[in-house]
């Protein structure tokens, strides 16, 4: 069955590269992982890299953080990824290659934030 994981008003300023390796779960389909109004800060490149508990999210919330930039290995991990809600942040920069990894991204909002898209050297 899919999970939904609300983190809503977590006090999370930062989350760390492979933040979620390590959770261990029971045949858990985490499908939506909202950390809405929490203060996130800062999302480190590969946070959710190497996960087998967000392999399969399909939504993911960010809204109200207070981000300001994202990089280009941030969602690295994501590749079953269709919705994005990155609404109300602090953005001021979203590099162009950070939605390279997410193949299946069909959906991404990004309104009430100052972006300024910054082309990046990509790897191939």
């Amino acid at each position: 069955a899919s999970v939904t994981l609300d983190l809503k008003e977590i006090n999370v300023c930062k989350l760390q590269s492979r933040a979620f390796m390590s959770v261990q779960h029971q045949r858990v389909n985490l499908s939506i992982l909202k950390f809405e109004g929490g203060g996130i800060r800062e999302i480190e490149d590969l946070a959710f890299a190497d996960s087998a508990l967000c392999s399969h999210l399909t939504v993911l919330r960010l809204a109200r953080n207070e981000i300001e930039i994202v990089q280009s290995e941030t969602f690295a991990g994501l590749d079953s990824l269709k919705e994005l809600n990155m609404e109300q942040n602090k953005l001021r920069i979203v590099e162009t290659d950070a939605f390279l990894r997410l193949p299946l991204l069909e959906s991404a909002s990004f309104d009430q934030n100052f972006i300024e898209f910054k082309q990046t050297n990509s790897k191939k």
